[in-house]
């Protein structure tokens, strides 16, 4: 009766679930059944790993991979960590002097060893053979620090082997080889043990008595070093164990097992000293049966175990467990072969039994061989083999090439943790894996591939050994907050504040612990915990000046996250910050700041007000919607003397706005004074905003006020009238400048049938991760050339607008740091796309509300300061939750574009801001206004620069690009009216340039889009 109760639920044929046994005094059998049929539990088994999808185990990363091999086929079959920190490899070879190998041939196949580093270097390689075919089987370190080599030989004496094959008669040669190395490979010696037919080793284990035990299955009768009949004579096929002395005599053997078909697959040394065997038996002549037996020191039987297999296949490994029980490993049979694994408790009661598998093409199931079990350091179990299935069922990623190491973590009770598929462009079967030293795995098997996908290096010859590194789980699991600053300015005396923050880590159930930098008692952290988070500052005591603290929140096994605190103390009375709604009323903006209602203005009294329209690139629409706006005006604010700052907010709401008129290039310009002296000469609002009916800020530094008014003074500079929407005064010392970057690319990418398409021209940028044709990753890019200092940077916060598509609850979005910057929004694909970094930045909950979502992404952006200031950020969902994201692009015709907030104590440097797009460059209008001007514009190669009147004397020409890059142009040395500029002799990329045209008598910046 097939089970359909739950995935993975095995009974035994008793309602107690307990075990038949057949009478009698040990050594003695148990018998079970396992009823289960894996295959139909499918639907339940999905919902099953979606639930567990949200611990969000994440795949580990690959830390190098290494190809060894010659001219012929190399077939790993054994690696083993060493006690240098480095790793044995031992396996067999048809190759002669070529590649990594040293040595030529003995035979037609001899072992060969290669001795590694910790970080893959090869240190030596050693070949050993006779005449004939040697294929080693087990590799294993011995206590003297050397290695115990054991294989199948059919060789006689000769080459490295030193004693005849036992065989006495034709075809049934074969015998188990070991070899005894010491630690620099150099043959110690070497014995042949074997019967009078074929034996075929599967294990060799040195024992605690520093001598060893054999493990195999023998064809053999009675004779040579086979000191037991077979159990049955016409076709044997028996267990058979052997025992050696430290220098190789043997001591005692035995066969054992039943008068069918039996062959032992692992052998493991017990903790009593004694032996634990694996394998299978066709005990009743008819079905396979998986056999366990335990055996004390001396080689007499404890006891045997036979389970019907039920269809399911061969064991392929069995092995203690470190609660006293067993794992055992599976390969199903086909036409769908899946991992199996089966737990069993000391007395080998059934504990659970899971399946594993991929997909091949849609409605089959893939073919999986399971090689190895190990259970890891945390209590689970790490599963190795090959499979030829892409993603589906357990599988998470499709295939690489034809066959690829597919590596499955389990917790303890078998619940899947990770996967991670592993391979080149063709063949890779995997052979085994070790748990390494710093908590990883290194992955080893034979590859037939050359250089691609995972694999690093071409094949030698026919196969290769080739070994991959993973790194440690510990370093895929982590904390982060969702903003790694919290910046806080109060007055000393007894204020205070609080700020929020979330924390988040790679498992929901994590339990965290917080801890805080010294000297840092303003600072209040909350009980540690994952979620939102508040902390509290307190001025009370302090002097005036800046503080710091950090909060580290840690994790046993997780990667920290760090979370800086920012506190600024300014006394009471530290100059005048005034705010001022230029034609409006009072307002407070979102994030804190007052404006008071339209005050301090002189000149003629005019504003101008539009409805309830939005306004592009704020959340202060309210502030933009009002604006003084006259032939000339000016503000005589009260201030403390000293040196200020100030902020001046336009956007223009008349010339293309509703209600207004068409908008033109050049229908308001008005210069702005600061005590007298231009600090703005034909400003333009829709120039330098990007279009009408968009806020746009300038920051005007270094004022300095003597006589306790502030004079600022706005002047017609021939076109229309001038206009100010909003006023900010701050003393320098207390300035923070806020820039808001607009992005330089914008493109999603997608895996599966859609890696090689790309997707730049799209308005909506797209976030998902799942299985096959779902996955797909979102990158930015920002210029910060105009940010001047570093360590001025207060923070850099990245804004997405966008919402959940397809799920009202909250998905999460990552940003990624990205050091390559080299990719373009027109050429990006899923293939070519760059990697990012491990740990996210930081993150944000996603639902179905459509707004502006934030990520700090301060560290990242400060340390691109050495890397030409050019800002990459990868963004991506790290939880397998299959849900689409949506985000406008800066295609899109919402103008809700990514954009990079900055907040810096320093100036920028306007000239290069990127946000002054051309929206209708069909045609540039003649000279106007004292103008000079650019035609045909768009430009190709060649254009024609009509000079202004108020240029003198010789003239200077520079074209500066979007990234900061600056080109001289060749001109006269005297002015003429027009002037042919040639650009065919520069290698410039498609896209809008600013043109600095210097005279001895002005200088003027004009925009020019170059179309090829």
């Amino acid at each position: 009766m097939k089970s359909t109760l739950l995935p993975f639920i095995c009974r035994t044929k008793n309602a107690s679930g307990t075990l038949f046994l057949k009478p009698g005094t040990l050594p003695f059998r148990y018998e079970f059944n396992l009823d289960f049929y894996v295959p139909y539990a499918r639907p339940l088994l999905l919902l099953v790993l979606l639930f567990y999808s949200a611990n969000l185990f994440a795949q580990p990363v690959i830390s190098w991979d290494k190809t060894y091999g010659g001219n012929e086929d190399d077939v790993l079959e054994k690696l083993e960590l060493t006690t240098d920190g480095g790793y044995i490899l031992g396996g067999t070879s048809k190759s002669g002097i070529s590649g990594e190998k040293s040595q030529a041939g003995k035979g037609s196949a001899d072992y060969w060893i290669v001795k590694i580093s910790a970080d893959g270097t090869k240190e030596w390689d050693q070949t050993y053979g006779g005449s004939g075919y040697d294929q080693l089987i087990a590799i294993h370190q011995t206590s003297d620090g050397g290695y115990i080599l054991g294989g199948r030989s059919d060789s006689d004496a000769g080459g490295d082997k030193s004693s005849d094959d036992r065989s006495v008669t034709e075809g049934g040669k074969g015998d188990y080889w070991i070899v005894k190395i010491s630690s620099d490979g150099t043959k110690q010696w070497d014995k042949t043990i074997g019967g009078t037919g074929s034996d075929f080793l599967t294990s060799v284990k040195q024992t605690p008595d520093k001598g060893y035990i054999l493990a195999g299955f023998s064809q053999s009768g009675k004779g040579a070093d086979k000191s037991q009949d077979a159990l049955e004579t016409s076709f044997p096929h028996d267990n058979w164990i052997v025992k050696l002395s430290e220098n190789g005599d043997k001591e005692w053997d035995k066969t054992f097992g039943t008068k069918y078909y039996d062959y032992i697959v692992s052998l493991e040394i017990t903790a009593d000293g004694g032996y634990f065997v694996a394998g299978n038996s066709n005990a009743t002549g008819s079905a396979f049966q998986w056999y366990l037996a335990r055996f004390a020191a001396d080689g007499s039987m404890q006891w045997e175990k036979f389970i019907p297999t039920n269809g399911l296949g061969g064991l392929t490994v069995g092995q203690t467990t470190s609660d006293g029980g067993y794992i055992l490993g599976v390969t199903t049979e086909l036409p769908n072969q899946d991992y199996v694994v089966v737990k069993l408790d000391a007395s080998a009661n059934l504990v659970w039994n899971k399946s594993y598998s991929g997909k091949y093409f849609e409605t089959e199931n893939s073919i999986e061989n399971l090689v190895s079990i190990t259970q890891t350091k945390d209590g689970g179990y790490i599963i190795g083999g090959y499979s030829n299935g892409d993603a589906g069922n357990e599988k998470s990623q499709n295939s690489k090439g034809v066959d690829d190491y597919w590596i499955v973590k389990i917790a303890e009770d078998g619940t899947k943790q990770w996967d991670k598929t592993i391979g080149g462009l063709y063949i890779d079967y995997f052979s085994g894996l070790v748990q390494t030293s710093d908590g990883g795995y290194l992955l080893g098997g034979s590859s037939e591939s050359w250089a691609g996908a995972d694999k690093t290096e071409g094949y030698r010859g026919g196969s290769d050994f080739w070994i991959v590194k993973l790194a440690p789980e510990t370093e895929n699991q982590f904390l982060v907050f969702s903003s790694g600053l919290l910046n806080v300015t109060l007055e000393n005396g007894t204020t205070t504040a609080s700020q929020s923050v979330n924390l988040a880590a790679s498992a929901d159930s994590t339990a965290v612990t917080f801890t805080k930098s010294e000297n840092s008692d303003w600072l209040t952290i909350p009980s540690a915990s994952l979620g939102k988070l508040t902390f509290g500052m307190d001025a009370t005591g302090l002097a005036p000046g800046k503080y710091t603290a950090t909060v580290t929140a840690a994790a046993a096994g997780y990667i920290s996250a760090t979370l800086t605190v920012k506190l600024t103390v300014k006394p009471a009375n530290t100059g005048t910050t005034v705010r001022i709604n230029a034609g409006g009323g009072a307002y407070t903006t979102a994030d804190g700041k007052v404006f008071e209602a339209d005050k301090y203005n002189g000149g003629l009294d005019r504003t101008n007000t539009i409805g309830n329209f939005d306004i592009l690139k704020t959340e202060d629409d309210e502030l933009y919607r009002s604006e003084r706006s006259a032939q000339s005006f000016s503000y005589n604010i009260p201030v403390t003397n000293g040196e200020y700052v100030v902020v001046l907010h336009f956007a223009e709401i008349y010339f293309g706005a509703p209600g207004g008129v068409p908008k033109g290039l050049r229908q308001r310009l008005f210069n702005i004074d600061f005590e007298g002296v231009n600090r703005a000469d034909e400003y333009n609002i829709i120039a330098y905003a990007g279009g009408p009916m968009t806020a746009v800020e300038e920051e005007y530094t270094n004022i300095t006020v003597s006589d306790g008014i502030l004079n600022i003074d706005f002047l017609n500079a021939g076109a229309n009238q001038p206009s100010v929407a909003a006023i900010e005064v701050i003393p320098s010392s207390e300035y923070v400048n806020r820039i808001v970057l607009p992005a330089l690319a914008d493109v999603h990418v997608r895996d599966g049938e859609f890696a090689n398409q790309n997707f730049g021209a799209s308005g909506l940028l797209e976030v998902k991760s799942g299985s096959e044709d779902v996955t797909r990753n979102t990158y930015l890019q920002f210029s910060v050339r105009g940010l001047l200092e570093k360590d001025a940077l207060i923070s850099a916060k990245l804004r997405i607008y966008g919402y959940n598509a397809e799920n009202t609850g909250k998905t999460n979005v990552s940003a990624y740091g990205i050091d390559n910057n080299e990719w373009t929004e027109s050429g990006i694909t899923w293939e070519n796309a760059p990697v990012g970094g491990f740990i996210p930045l930081s993150y944000a909950d996603v639902n179905d509300e459509a707004k502006y979502y934030e990520l700090d992404v301060t560290e990242h952006v400060r340390a691109q300061f050495g890397s030409g200031r050019i800002v990459s950020i990868l963004l991506k969902n790290p939880t397998d939750r299959n849900r689409k994201l949506y985000f406008h692009s800066k295609e899109n015709p919402s103008g809700n574009a990514p954009q990079l907030v900055i907040l810096t104590t320093a100036p920028y440097f306007a000239e290069t801001r990127i946000n002054q797009e051309i929206t209708s460059p069909a045609a540039f209008p003649k000279s106007e206004n004292g103008k000079s001007t650019v035609y045909p514009n768009p430009v190709k190669k060649q254009f024609t620069l009509k000079l202004s009147d108020k240029h003198e004397g010789a003239v200077s020409l520079q074209l500066i690009s979007r990234l900061g890059r600056a080109y001289d142009l060749a001109l006269p040395q005297q002015k003429s009216a027009k002037t042919e500029v040639d650009l065919s002799g520069l290698s410039l990329n498609k896209g809008l340039y600013l043109l600095k045209v210097r005279s001895a008598a002005a200088t003027e910046v004009l925009k020019v889009l170059v179309t090829e």
